[in-house]
């Protein structure tokens, strides 16, 4: 069926399987969401917008719509550094969470928001909600720590980031990175080189290969 080719990645056949459905079944609410990730999955997000907002107008209590109208504008706001395309998909977000308030995911995609929009206060707040329902969190706790770094508290960065370098995180040298940042900006220069020299030591770092 239509689910199994969305997990098969088969997009075009599930859109076409779907939509012959919707057509005999237009209130079938499932029917426009499974469209619109079909549709996302072939790179046609403002359809995909379309079919969420329908689906979410047929039951108000379909949280999976709105957070994928979310990450589609949370997708934007990235691509084009857009603020007021993070700002909306934080409203997004803010109404899931009023359906399903204990998914962390929400909070994180929060959280990158706000540091989008320069809300870094805002920000701390959501990594910090993310990893209170999951604590290894290991993308919260290094966009964390980055939020930290960027509102001058430098001794909690050390902190966080101390959690990341024992954990050995795939991202070490970026972690290790800003680790000799946040040593520098507390004068302690030879800390500071001392992170500097481990980088070189890893050559594995999914974000510096």
């Amino acid at each position: 069926g239509a689910i199994e080719d969305i997990e098969n990645s088969n997009f075009n056949e599930a859109i076409y399987k779907i939509q012959n459905i919707t057509s005999e079944y237009p209130n079938y609410y499932l029917g426009h969401y499974l469209t619109g990730v079909a549709l996302v999955g072939t790179d046609r997000s403002d359809d995909a917008i379309i079919s969420f907002n329908r689906a979410y107008s047929l039951n108000n209590y379909d949280f999976e719509s709105l957070a994928s109208l979310g990450q589609i504008y949370f997708n934007k706001s990235q691509k084009y550094f857009d603020e007021f395309e993070a700002k909306r998909s934080n409203e997004y977000f803010k109404k899931a969470l009023l359906l399903n308030k204990n998914c962390y995911s929400y909070y994180f995609y929060m959280g990158l928001n706000n540091l989008q929009t320069n809300d870094i206060t805002g920000a701390i707040d959501c990594f910090n909600k993310a990893l209170a329902l999951k604590d290894n969190d290991y993308n919260s706790i290094y966009y964390k720590s980055i939020a930290l770094y960027l509102n001058g508290n430098y001794s909690e960065t050390l902190k966080t980031n101390k959690i990341l370098i024992t954990k050995n995180v795939s991202n070490i040298n970026s972690v290790l990175y800003l680790n000799a940042l946040a040593h520098y900006k507390s004068g302690k220069n030879d800390l500071a080189l001392a992170d500097l020299a481990k980088i070189s030591e890893n050559i594995n770092d999914e974000y510096n290969t």
